[in-house]
């Protein structure tokens, strides 16, 4: 939790670099040093230094790679942003589909040491030559794929985010999923105790989840581009809100399908709001140093759930009974969305630069 903690608050610094450098330079530095870390991970031998390995992972990881991915896509589209968007994300979903049951194999037939170094080799030989060819070009919207609102909109500065009171109300509703979602895969074993489940139902689920999420990034992409992402708030806890619902509210098995396909929903939602609602809001010039507040704050979040959720564990507050609140609190917060939304949206067709 720490290592995540600190992640968060350097990402808010380093996060502007996508403004002032190339993409292709951000991602490619990003790359070696997640190799370097992934390396230092299969050799890793004392506490201090699993630490400082861990804010690596977080920082270079879930908080870098993926704010570097979805700040190019908000900057280099305008009309399809919604669709570049999900595209892009669709690594995020895949990943989650595939990388852990590939972990598992590999650490139970050659060890968790040398799965850290067929990590580093994967992202030095495989993942920083595909990244390069293809970014390397710095794209500009042509004049015909501009909309119309981008070419007028408001450009707005970090300070200004921070002085706007809306700003905060999104974060609540952005934050959640990755809070929630870490809690309970972060705590899944315990769970599956308690419901007297095998502790594998939850990784050999885990399909469910990519092949909801992959489907409905896609699907939500282009609601975005028809529509907008401010519309999408008032529905991005609800599929959420209904999974850990159903997840605390019975021990049948059939729950862990529902849960997956819900949780899918969930992050194929989240994945367009966190990609297309900074642009659309804010603008592009200052897109990097906006966004890297959001993503501080998701992996923030992240790190809070499950130190929160198990110190509640620790006073005798049930996992289960914590679920129920949870799908309480996002309902609720649901509701709070609608008149936010309609707010947003007004305010998007009357600020001009």
């Amino acid at each position: 939790m720490f290592g995540t903690l600190a992640s968060a608050a350097t990402l808010m610094f380093v996060g502007k670099v996508t403004d002032n450098f190339p993409t292709v330079h951000a991602a490619a530095i990003t790359l070696c040093l997640l190799a370097i870390t992934a390396f230092f991970m299969s050799v890793v031998q004392t506490i201090w230094l699993l630490t400082i390995l861990i804010f690596a992972l977080r920082l270079l990881g879930q908080g870098m790679c993926g704010h570097i991915a979805m700040t190019a896509m908000g900057k280099w589209y305008s009309k399809q942003r919604g669709q570049a968007v999900s595209i892009a994300a669709l690594g995020i979903q895949i990943g989650e589909g595939i990388i852990p049951p590939v972990t598992v194999l590999l650490i139970t037939t050659l060890g968790w040491h040398v799965t850290w170094q067929i990590t580093t080799c994967f992202l030095l030989l495989v993942s920083l030559p595909i990244v390069y060819a293809t970014m390397r070009k710095e794209r500009e919207p042509s004049q015909e794929e501009i909309d119309e609102k981008d070419e007028t909109q408001q450009q707005w500065q970090r300070k200004d985010v921070l002085a706007d009171p809306y700003f905060y109300l999104i974060i609540l509703a952005m934050i959640t999923p990755a809070f929630i979602a870490t809690s309970v895969f972060f705590h899944q074993n315990h769970l599956a105790e308690l419901k007297s489940w095998s502790r594998l139902v939850f990784p050999a689920h885990q399909f469910i989840l990519a092949i909801s999420a992959v489907f409905s990034t896609l699907f939500f992409g282009r609601f975005v581009d028809k529509y907008s992402a401010t519309q999408l708030l008032p529905l991005s806890l609800l599929p959420l809100a209904l999974a850990i619902l159903f997840l605390g509210s019975t021990d049948q098995l059939w729950v862990i399908s529902v849960f997956m396909a819900l949780l899918g929903m969930t992050f194929g939602i989240s994945s367009n709001l966190f990609g297309s609602i900074c642009p659309e809001l804010y603008g592009t010039k200052h897109l990097g140093a906006i966004r890297s507040m959001f993503t501080a704050l998701m992996v923030f979040s992240s790190a809070l759930g499950p130190g929160l959720t198990g110190a509640m564990i620790d006073i005798h507050i049930a996992l289960e009974q914590q679920l129920l609140i949870m799908a309480g609190y996002c309902l609720i917060l649901s509701a709070l969305m609608l008149p936010v939304s309609k707010k947003l949206l007004i305010k998007i067709k009357t600020q001009k630069v």
